[in-house]
């Protein structure tokens, strides 16, 4: 399993974000939101909805989890769920 984060935030910001939280994945910067267009996330005053994608090893999206704020973020147990369901 591979878990990178997805931002429209410059790499530089990304650089420091990641540094300062200790994060044990990649975050990828994707200045033109074309991921975020790509797997249509919504917006909400500019912003991109928090959104997990679990995609599967043939490449297909299993899961699709997002909340309509920005401030909301995916539950241990939400994640949990959908990781079992590809075993």
């Amino acid at each position: 399993m591979q878990i990178v984060g997805v931002s429209y935030d410059t790499v530089e910001i990304l650089e420091k974000f990641s540094s300062k939280s200790e994060l044990s994945y990649d975050l990828l910067s994707d200045v033109s939101s074309a991921t975020i267009k790509d797997y249509h996330l919504h917006f909400k005053k500019g912003l991109a909805a928090p959104a997990t994608i679990v995609i599967n090893r043939k490449g297909i999206v299993h899961t699709k989890l997002r909340h309509d704020s920005y401030r909301e973020r995916h539950s241990t147990e939400e994640l949990l769920e959908v990781a079992e369901k590809l075993k």
